[in-house]
């Protein structure tokens, strides 16, 4: 059964744009199709994922606002795959605690993109 891959990105209006280009540059390659909805709310991170029901969701948020997006996601399925993308090294050591498919420094690039995508399949995780 076909299943569209819905991706709920969490960041800033600019950088969320890029993100949903380099997106479909990505599926586009891969001959597969998305549905993506924006949220800068992180306050509401939670509400967010119970409206659109994801099965990924990315992060574009930075320090512990960012590490709170990933929390309250995790909260919400602890299962859910997270690419965390932030502008501080140092929260890697929290993602790979909160089980974060992949996570790297900003800016995304469409190489950080494949290799995050990647990660997924080498992990036996279906996009």
């Amino acid at each position: 059964m076909y299943t569209k891959r819905k991706i709920l990105i969490f960041g800033q209006k600019e950088e969320a744009e890029e993100t949903v280009i380099l997106l479909r540059q990505y599926f586009e390659k891969a001959k597969k199709s998305f549905q993506y909805t924006v949220s800068d709310v992180c306050d509401e991170c939670y509400k967010q994922l119970v409206d659109s029901d994801p099965t990924l969701v990315i992060v574009l948020v930075n320090g512990a606002m960012g590490l709170e997006c990933v929390f309250q996601t995790k909260k919400y399925d602890s299962t859910m795959t997270v690419f965390w993308f932030s502008d501080d090294q140092n929260f890697s050591m929290q993602s790979h605690r909160l089980e974060c498919a992949y996570f790297a420094e900003k800016p995304l690039t469409a190489e950080k993109l494949d290799k995050a995508f990647f990660r997924c399949k080498s992990l036996g995780i279906g996009i």
